[in-house]
C-alpha cells in the first residue's frame, strides 16, 4: 500500500512539472506574474566606426610556452631486440636449475610445472 502511494505521488510530481515548471508553479500560487520581455524596436541610425579590436595583452608579462616534445620516428625493430628489456617483462627462467627440496629421508628433489617430484640421483651430503 505504501510503495503504491508513493508511487501515485512520484507520477503526480512528475505531470505537474511536465507542463510547467516549479517555479512557475510557485509564481502563480504567490500571486506573482512574470515580468514579459518586451520587443526591442530597431532603429535605422547609421553605425558609428569604433577603434579597431586590440588583441589582448597579457599585462605586460611575456606569454612563454613550454615547447611540445617531438614524437620520435621509430621503425619498430626494438620490439624484436632479445637484449631490449622493460619493466613488464616476464622475470627470465633459467631452466637448468630448479629450488631443491629436501624430503623426510634426506633425499634432495625439486618440483616441475606439473607438480611432479624429480629425485636428483646424487647423493644428498651428510
Amino acid at each position: 500500500m505504501r510503495l503504491a502511494c508513493e508511487l501515485i505521488l512520484i507520477i503526480g510530481l512528475i505531470a505537474l512539472g511536465w507542463q510547467k515548471s516549479f517555479k512557475q508553479w510557485t509564481h502563480d500560487w504567490r500571486g506573482m506574474q512574470q515580468t514579459k520581455v518586451m520587443p526591442v524596436r530597431q532603429t535605422t541610425a547609421v553605425p558609428t566606426t569604433t577603434a579597431p579590436h586590440q588583441p589582448f595583452v597579457n599585462a605586460g608579462y611575456p606569454r612563454t610556452a613550454p615547447p611540445r616534445p617531438q614524437p620520435s620516428i621509430s621503425n619498430g625493430e626494438w620490439m624484436w631486440d632479445s637484449s631490449h628489456g622493460s619493466s613488464l617483462d616476464r622475470p627470465s627462467q633459467d631452466f637448468q636449475q630448479h629450488p631443491n627440496y629436501q624430503d623426510s629421508n634426506g633425499r634432495r628433489y625439486w618440483i616441475d610445472s606439473r607438480g611432479i617430484r624429480h629425485y636428483d640421483s646424487s647423493p644428498s651430503p651428510q
